[in-house]
């Protein structure tokens, strides 16, 4: 009579324990590691040259490398290197450590050392716009950042958090913390 007992007691042992395993392991989150992209093509020494209506080269991208991701449809750039020509005819530079080319090359999210700067002419002095991070629409002509940004020309310097610069309007927008020294002497 004793063996049946411990037998149907280890068989109800076994099946709670089994049960609680189940249940402690359902109720943990498995820990999501995200899926490793896959390169499915990629550049160096990458140059691109977009083209406006009348057939002038409106921008120039240029990369050390870029890498395609396949499932985003973006692309990583290593120093990339933008020039810009605005509807005025004004030469613009962009540089980064790095950038994510999105949206079929229609956004570029830059980070590291960056900094957008337009070349000197009559009538405008050299301006250069500097911050961690930026992204920037060339087509659109438009860049922005949340991040600190440092502005400064021939006479004046002025940091921010945040900005938006509509590029061929030359307008800039500076939303908070804006503080900035002028120098009236500078010629």
């Amino acid at each position: 009579m004793r063996r049946p007992l411990l037998y149907i007691t280890l068989l109800l042992l076994l099946l709670g324990g089994s049960w609680l395993l189940k249940e402690h392991q359902r109720e943990q989150p498995r820990s999501a590691k995200p899926a490793k992209e896959r390169i499915d093509y990629y550049f160096r020494e990458l140059e691109v040259v977009r083209m406006d209506e009348q057939g002038r080269p409106r921008e120039k991208l240029s990369s050390q490398q870029l890498l395609h991701h396949d499932s985003s449809d973006s692309a990583t750039l290593i120093a990339p290197r933008i020039r810009l020509r605005d509807e005025q005819g004004q030469h613009w530079q962009l540089k980064a450590d790095s950038g994510v080319l999105l949206q079929q090359g229609e956004e570029l999210d830059l980070h590291g050392q960056v900094s957008l700067s337009r070349s000197a002419s009559p009538g405008s002095s050299r301006l250069r716009l500097e911050s961690e991070h930026m992204s920037i629409r060339p087509r659109e002509g438009y860049a922005e950042s949340d991040a600190p940004v440092r502005i400064s020309d021939a006479r004046a310097t002025i940091n921010a958090l945040g900005m938006r610069a509509y590029i061929d309007e030359q307008r800039l927008e500076l939303p908070a913390q804006v503080r900035g020294t002028y120098d009236p002497t500078t010629p």
